[in-house]
């Protein structure tokens, strides 16, 4: 009586190479997220916080439409955070 985690939504296909694909492509979009929080924040700490929250997204997966409405809200996130600290020129004062 459970809701089914992502391996179980994938299996639903009833092949393991489905499964797995799907669970890399995932994976390396959540890893490509990740990496562009880096180099758009780069602040360690938001970086993370932003990991957690596709993380936590991710291990709830009960729907795939939510997911990527939240991984849509994560990359308008950086977009906003990332133009707000270019105009405001904060990255090239947090290295300093």
């Amino acid at each position: 009586m459970t809701l089914p985690g992502s391996v179980a939504f994938f299996y639903m296909s009833g092949n393991y190479v489905i499964v797995f694909s799907f669970m890399l492509i995932i994976m390396m979009g959540m890893m490509l997220v990740e990496k562009i929080a880096e180099i758009t924040l780069g602040n360690p700490l938001s970086t993370m916080f932003i990991a957690i929250s596709m993380a936590y997204s991710f291990m709830n997966f009960y729907s795939p439409y939510l997911f990527l409405i939240k991984l849509a809200e994560i990359i308008l996130l950086l977009f906003a955070c990332g133009l707000f600290f270019r105009m405001l020129n904060l990255k090239e004062r947090v290295y300093k």
